[in-house]
């Protein structure tokens, strides 16, 4: 170890003969000094022009509480140097304080330019010997040869860390540094340990010397969701390169001070956790697979009901470049992640990250994988609405919540409960519910909790499920009716702020639960059908065409009449028609008939698509071929005229009407 400890004082003074230089020591726990000269240059110009050594002659004296110097050290510096040359002389003090040093030139100063001699004393260090253990230190000293190196070296040192205390029930792996638990916690912790588990990392500095310890106590920690976030954080997950590694790890040197908030989230961001304050206590909300914890429909939120937004598509990196410490080349490394397909639609958009506490490469590409993934798909809708108090105060960040909006559904699937058994459920409204595309009816129960069953039947307002609900939810909760067609939107709580002391501001991020599998293992996202919007319709039937007469600008005319039977859920249809193989003509319409003016003879060809709300068509058309005559076959012969006298003077001239034509041809009655 160290047997002294060492304070260099500066004093970069040159020392010329006729004035000595004097420094005065007054700490009475001063064992020695180490005195410090520095020549510049040593060396004598001859007028040949060689250059040659030359020598300088210096003494160090000590002085004990005004006594009288004494000399200690004669010393002659000689040789040659054209550069900076430094000499340590150390001096034991072993009188009464206060001490002086003195330093003398003694060789005469150098008068020629030829001769260079000069000398300075740059500083002294204060040397106390003793044996001290530097407690909660790490100390680390290296002698080196200075001929093996023109300036001081740097040093890295790849280190252990320090121990962090884990729960009684947990194990650590020496090679990995992750903790598998057995059995249940009983809240204890066990001997601290070395472990690279982030969890336990943060709730180390929360609660240790270094840390936090001073101004929060373990009392204001949810244990618990430490404790459940470790679970996750050691599950082994693919590197990436044919093993397996802990799904999180926290290696990292905290050097400096930092403001504390950024400290704690730059923590909780290396196992993808949010810490918030709640009831007292701070707690992490950890981004891993959850059930919804709430359900939200327009019966427990306000008349605005839910508003959506999204980002530019400027700020959707499609390349992520992680930066994080590689353990093989003892420095920074680069892991470069990208989303071809997003590239191929958008372009190269980068973004830069710095992986905290990260040393693992595999680590840093699902850091990048997560980036992209955020970016393309959850970063791009938001959610915000209005909740009433009862929802507010129990939803809490980064839990996971199910909406049904009727408006982006399509259809309404949520209420209110009048009445409820563990079984049969009676709500507010069942209309449009049937028992098909396998059914499942979420319900809050009484403790706050969500459950989901599967549904029997439903019979009027009636829901009854195939297995009991553990307690009977009470009156006046909410409902959620899902269907294989019609899912709810599932959301990850991001902030809720108290207003007006009645209701609460949620905002929340869109979530998909099969993200995860996605980003670790490659697994392709499975998508929710949250509307029956976008649900492709049936194409149109009885598709049915006739030719008639018209006049047009005093001339006759023919037109093909067209129509179908409408389709049950579609109010708009599109039309197309060409005749013998010509363009197509194509119009959308909110009718179920159409009419082909001025026609010629030929054959026709109609198709009719059935559109749904976002203009996707059916994947069939109704199809017919249509042969028209034209107007080249002449009208029947008006019959049954007849003249009714009225009076002497006028008369009612009147004929049967004509099947194919109702109108005078040419202004000419026939």
């Amino acid at each position: 170890g160290f047997d002294d400890v060492a304070n260099e004082v500066a004093v970069g003074v040159t020392v010329q003969q006729a004035s000595p230089v004097v420094r005065t020591i007054t700490s009475t726990s001063i064992n020695a000094a180490r005195l410090t000269i520095t020549v510049p240059q040593l060396q004598q110009f001859t007028d040949q022009g060689d250059i040659n050594g030359t020598s300088v002659n210096l003494r160090i004296a000590v002085q004990y509480n005004g006594g009288g110097f004494t000399t200690v050290i004669d010393d002659t510096i000689s040789g040659r140097t054209g550069q900076q040359y430094q000499r340590q002389y150390l001096v034991n003090l072993s009188g009464a304080f206060p001490i002086d040093i003195k330093v003398t030139r003694v060789t005469a100063d150098s008068s020629s330019s030829k001769l260079i001699n000069a000398f300075s004393w740059s500083s002294y260090t204060e040397v106390t010997y003793a044996k001290l253990a530097y407690p909660n230190s790490a100390l680390v000293g290296v002698r080196i040869d200075a001929e093996q190196f023109n300036n001081i070296p740097s040093r890295s040192y790849r280190i252990k860390g320090i121990k962090v205390r884990i729960p009684s029930n947990g194990t650590v792996n020496s090679t990995t540094g992750a903790i598998s638990y057995s059995g249940i916690w009983d809240g204890t912790f066990g001997a601290a340990q070395w472990t690279s588990d982030p969890a336990w990392c943060l709730w180390d500095l929360l609660t240790a010397r270094y840390g936090f310890k001073d101004h929060i106590d373990t009392t204001q920690l949810d244990r618990w969701a430490f404790y459940s976030a470790s679970q996750y954080c050691g599950a082994s997950v693919p590197d990436g390169f044919g093993g397996f590694e802990p799904r999180f790890s926290c290696n990292v040197n905290i050097q400096t001070a930092d403001d504390a908030y950024k400290l704690i989230n730059d923590f909780a961001s290396v196992f993808r956790a949010m810490p918030y304050w709640s009831t007292g206590a701070l707690t992490v909300s950890q981004d891993k697979p959850s059930d919804p914890a709430f359900l939200f429909t327009y019966a427990n939120v306000s008349e605005e009901g839910f508003s959506y937004s999204g980002s530019s598509l400027k700020t959707r990196p499609t390349v992520a470049v992680v930066q994080y410490m590689d353990l093989s080349l003892r420095n920074t490394a680069y892991e470069v992640v990208e989303d071809q397909a997003a590239i191929s639609k958008y372009g190269v958009i980068k973004s830069e990250i710095t992986a905290f506490a990260c040393t693992s490469r595999g680590q840093a590409h699902r850091i990048g994988e997560w980036l992209l993934y955020s970016s393309q798909y959850e970063a791009t809708e938001t959610v915000t609405f209005m909740a009433s108090i009862d929802a507010g105060v129990l939803v809490r960040p980064g839990q996971i919540i199910s909406i049904a909006d009727p408006v982006r559904a399509g259809a309404r699937r949520g209420g209110r409960i009048n009445a409820a058994t563990t079984t049969t459920i009676t709500v507010d409204d069942g209309a449009g519910l049937s028992a098909t595309n396998t059914p499942t009816l979420s319900v809050i129960l009484s403790d706050g909790t969500v459950q989901l069953r599967p549904v029997a039947s439903v019979v009027g307002n009636i829901i009854t499920v195939d297995n009991p609900f553990s307690s009977a939810p009470n009156a006046n909760s909410v409902w959620i009716y899902e269907t294989t067609n019609i899912q709810t939107t599932t959301w990850r709580v991001l902030g809720i702020q108290e207003q007006d002391q009645c209701k609460y501001a949620i905002t929340a991020l869109a979530y998909n639960a099969s993200k995860y599998d996605y980003i670790e293992r490659g697994v392709t996202l499975q998508a929710r059908t949250v509307s029956n919007l976008n649900v492709v319709p049936a194409a149109p039937i009885n598709l049915t065409a006739q030719e008639l007469l018209y006049e047009a600008t005093g001339r006759a005319a023919s037109k093909i009449i067209v129509s179908w039977q409408p389709v049950p859920g579609v109010s708009q249809y599109q039309f197309k028609w060409r005749l013998q193989n010509n363009n197509w003509t194509s119009f959308n319409l909110q009718r179920c008939d159409y009419e082909i003016l001025d026609t010629v003879p030929g054959v026709y060809e109609i198709e009719v698509y059935s559109l749904n709300t976002a203009l996707n068509t059916s994947v069939q058309p109704a199809k017919l071929n249509f042969s028209a005559a034209g107007k080249t076959a002449p009208p029947t012969t008006v019959s049954g005229l007849s003249l009714i006298p009225i009076d002497n003077a006028s008369a009612i001239l009147s004929w049967d009407r004509s099947i194919e034509l109702d109108v005078l041809l040419g202004g000419k009655v026939l």
